[in-house]
């Protein structure tokens, strides 16, 4: 059977996974379905010397130089990532290392390696993007921590970013998305076709979906952040809808 995989997320490996899709005769539409606005913020200078800095996306990395950059100057500052790839981003910036949870990218997981250095820092700073989970906020807010965070960009949702026409009958389509504000919109986008088409949804985690909103989707699919995105997303598309 015919498939095609429509990319509505920038992922990392982006250029791999459309060459090996298209190896195995997989039509592939890379269409990020938003555009990164920066928002900027000036930071007042404080006393805390012991600061920890937590990126959680590669766009909270880029979108905080002038933020971060006088913490790493003044060498007050120890840099987290809820992930590898925005761990790698921190480190290609600033050229020291940014510590990560190595078994499993998540908030949840960056939150048990933070209470094993329980103390060891004065303040955090959290960089994320506008929409972007509070959990690591929530948990440090709960142990009276100080605690500063920060909407460095937001996502510009473009217009008619997916269309019926971009579906094909008699075909697998699968979409790929990776946060929980933009799979909101698809699932909006295709309410009203999504029962002509078999469809197929990648996604890294499955609190992005809600249970009443399944029902869109011949399957649901997860690949964890914690292997690599092409290797994975190719081992769901090539296994295929039918064979589930």
């Amino acid at each position: 059977m015919k498939k095609k995989v429509i990319i509505l997320s920038k992922i990392t490996g982006i250029e791999i996974l459309k060459r090996e899709l298209a190896k195995k005769q997989t039509d592939v539409k890379y269409s990020p379905a938003y555009k990164i606005k920066h928002i900027d913020h000036v930071l007042k200078k404080d006393n805390n010397n012991n600061i920890a800095i937590i990126f959680q996306s590669k766009n909270s990395v880029k979108h905080s130089k002038d933020i971060v950059q006088p913490f790493i100057d003044r060498g007050e500052a120890t840099m987290y990532a809820v992930g590898k790839y925005s761990s790698d981003e921190a480190m290609m910036t600033y050229k020291r290392k940014c510590i990560y949870p190595e078994d499993h990218y998540s908030s949840e997981s960056l939150i048990d390696l933070l209470k094993s250095k329980n103390g060891s820092h004065d303040k955090f700073i959290i960089i994320k993007g506008e929409g972007g989970r509070n959990l690591i906020k929530e948990f440090l807010d709960s142990n009276r921590k100080n605690v500063t965070s920060l909407d460095v960009y937001k996502r510009i949702i473009k217009k008619d970013f997916l269309r019926e026409e971009d579906m094909i009958v008699n075909s697998e389509n699968w979409l790929l998305v990776s946060s929980k504000e933009l799979l909101e919109k698809v699932n909006g986008q295709i309410k009203s076709f999504s029962q002509k088409f078999k469809i197929g949804l990648i996604i890294p985690s499955e609190r992005l979906i809600r249970k009443e909103e399944e029902y869109l989707y011949n399957i649901i699919k997860i690949f964890p952040n914690s292997i690599s995105s092409p290797d994975i997303i190719l081992s769901i598309v090539n296994k295929g809808i039918s064979n589930e």
